[in-house]
């Protein structure tokens, strides 16, 4: 094996001890959590865990990189962020933000088929959510934060550069966005479309650190949707306003459905125009 290349590197062992330490790091914070569950919440000591959690995979994967001569400066590739154009990226994750919100209405319309009308009415006539992510601050931060580093540098910045030395880069591109989309298997569709997107930036310039903004923003534009949504004023709901919301709701996922099809096929369609010129060899080789 090559020292200073991701051949170098096994991928079974990186993933199994991020598994190991993040398997016995939640045995310590379960115990933590029976320990003093008279002076910490659950929700509090989970978020913790995530934080955690995200903070110790970038450190292994870090240790990983330096015990076999990875420069970390190459896998990010260089700084000069603004001389990119960021038009046509910023354009596409916006195109992919629509469908993915319209996924989740299409998912939700289907869904909706398959639940009875009274069972639906009880839950319309419930008083309206409270709290919401902003009962959660610190998942909310470290959903722009943290997260979308850990995440690019593991999928983008290690999976993809390892693969594609091995498979080459179209192949890597596919499976690392596969794997990526398997993590968050609740929006599989829409987070596969932002593993290609994600993994197209980095391939096409080089800079991991456009493809971890771009992540950031969109989580929060998620995280900040979440909260507007979940702290909207309920009202209790009578059965005749009920059956009205229905016909109401109906609609909308209705169009939330057809928004979905119509920038699903455009999205595909222009990730695939952005896949047809790549740059030879993986971006940590070509970041001199």
């Amino acid at each position: 094996m090559k020292e200073n290349s991701f051949e170098s590197i096994n991928t079974l062992k990186v993933m199994g001890a991020i598994l190991l330490f993040q398997v016995v790091s939640f045995g310590f914070f379960l115990l933590l959590g029976l320990q003093f569950r008279a002076y910490i919440s659950s929700q509090l000591l989970n978020d913790y865990f995530n934080i955690f959690m995200h903070a110790s995979s970038l450190g292994i994967i870090l240790l990983f990189f330096k015990e076999k001569g990875i420069s970390f400066q190459k896998v990010m590739g260089p700084l000069n962020i603004l001389e990119e154009r960021w038009n046509k990226w910023i354009v596409i994750k916006l195109l992919l933000m629509v469908c993915s919100y319209g996924f989740l209405l299409a998912i939700l319309k289907l869904t909706l088929r398959f639940v009875s009308q009274e069972a639906f009415l009880e839950v319309l006539m419930e008083e309206g959510p409270s709290g919401g992510i902003i009962a959660r601050p610190l998942m909310f931060v470290l959903s722009f934060t943290l997260a979308p580093i850990v995440e690019e540098v593991v999928f983008r910045g290690f999976l993809l550069n390892k693969w594609g030395e091995k498979i080459g880069i179209r192949k890597a591109i596919f499976w690392s966005s596969f794997l990526f989309s398997i993590l968050h298997f609740q929006s599989f569709l829409p987070q596969f479309l932002g593993g290609l997107l994600y993994s197209l930036i980095y391939t096409k310039t080089g800079k991991l650190s456009i493809s971890i903004i771009l992540h950031s923003l969109g989580n929060f534009a998620n995280g900040f949707l979440l909260f507007y949504l979940s702290n909207l004023e309920g009202e209790t709901l009578t059965r005749e306003t009920a059956m009205q919301s229905i016909g109401e709701i109906d609609r909308t996922l209705t169009i939330g459905t057809v928004v979905f099809i119509g920038t699903l096929l455009v999205t595909v369609f222009v990730l695939y125009k952005q896949s047809t010129e790549l740059p030879q060899g993986i971006p940590y080789h070509r970041n001199n």
